[in-house]
């Protein structure tokens, strides 16, 4: 089984106008990230390949999450994540490489919080119901797909774990 985990960055510091693709992590977006490079680090999920929206807080998040992982795993920026809605998310899924059994997308809402509700169509009431109220900052869902190739991937994926969600 192949998984997708769809990240949210971690909390970024106030919009200044027309720099939002420059805003870094606040100090608590570097806590948020920590926590959840922690969690993703118990619970195994080590991503084979971490692609990333071009944009600061982004890439400061994945890099967070990346270097707590031995061999620390390869991270491709991708511009067209800054704001890319679920189809493009999507897009990106299933053009990955096979090779990769589990993939990160480190990304901004709300496409990746729609991408993981459009992805994740089966797992713990509770879990889907978290996921359909919100994606926060910093908040990963672990999705399993049965698919051997990531071209093949649609709806029907199981949300196996998530971190970061309030309860429903």
């Amino acid at each position: 089984m192949k998984h997708v985990m769809l990240l949210r960055h971690a909390k970024a510091e106030p919009s200044m106008g027309n720099k939002d693709h420059q805003r870094s992590l606040d100090e608590a977006g570097v806590a948020e990230a920590g926590a959840t490079a922690d969690w993703m680090l118990a619970g195994g999920w080590r991503p084979d390949l971490v692609l990333v929206s071009d944009a600061a807080r982004t890439r400061q998040t994945a890099d967070r999450v990346a270097v707590v992982f031995d061999p620390v795993p390869a991270v491709v920026l991708q511009p067209s994540l800054y704001d890319a809605p679920s189809s493009a998310i999507l897009a990106l899924i299933q053009a990955a490489p096979d090779e990769a059994e589990r993939l990160l997308i480190v990304g901004h809402n709300p496409g990746i919080g729609e991408a993981a509700r459009q992805v994740a169509r089966h797992g713990a009431t509770a879990d889907l119901a978290r996921l359909a109220a919100d994606f926060p900052t910093a908040a990963v869902a672990v999705i399993g797909v049965r698919e051997a190739c990531w071209r093949d991937v649609g709806a029907g994926g199981t949300l196996i774990a998530c971190h970061g969600f309030e309860a429903p």
